[in-house]
């Protein structure tokens, strides 16, 4: 799927909640694809929603995840409510989606607003997943 022209409107965006989010939220890859292919945007959040990603990695919806990588949304974004994707999958305890933005960019060590602070999906992590994120992670950052 080809990244969509943010620089034009698209028609099928509300303003309360994307469809993008929408798709992502129930776990319906199909229908993600056939939005951002008409145009819909990948990164584009929502207050009390996130973005699409986080709320596909929120969702453990692992065939959205992928659609909305492969598009070219942002592994990094990150949302004041609902912080970044790597984080919403490290706290869903799903390492297949850890691995997945790991392997496209996400950074493990950035730090996103917790109610116990700042803290980064590195530090977050079970045993489970931190195994996924020690095994992609450079040791010496």
């Amino acid at each position: 799927i080809a990244a969509p022209d943010k620089n034009k409107p698209c028609i099928i965006e509300s303003s309360s909640i994307s469809t993008t989010i929408a798709a992502a939220r129930s776990g319906n890859a199909a229908v993600a694809r056939i939005l951002i292919e008409a145009g819909a945007s990948v990164d584009k959040p929502v207050p009390g929603f996130g973005n699409p990603l986080i709320a596909a990695a929120r969702g453990r919806h692992h065939d959205v995840v992928e659609v909305l990588v492969g598009a070219g949304a942002d592994v990094n974004a990150v949302t004041p409510e609902h912080g970044s994707p790597l984080m919403n999958a490290v706290r869903a305890g799903d390492a297949r989606i850890v691995a997945t933005l790991v392997s496209a960019g996400a950074d493990p060590h950035l730090a996103v607003a917790t109610p116990a602070g700042p803290q980064s999906p590195i530090a977050a992590a079970s045993p489970a997943v931190r195994a996924v994120l020690d095994h992609a992670v450079d040791p010496a950052r």
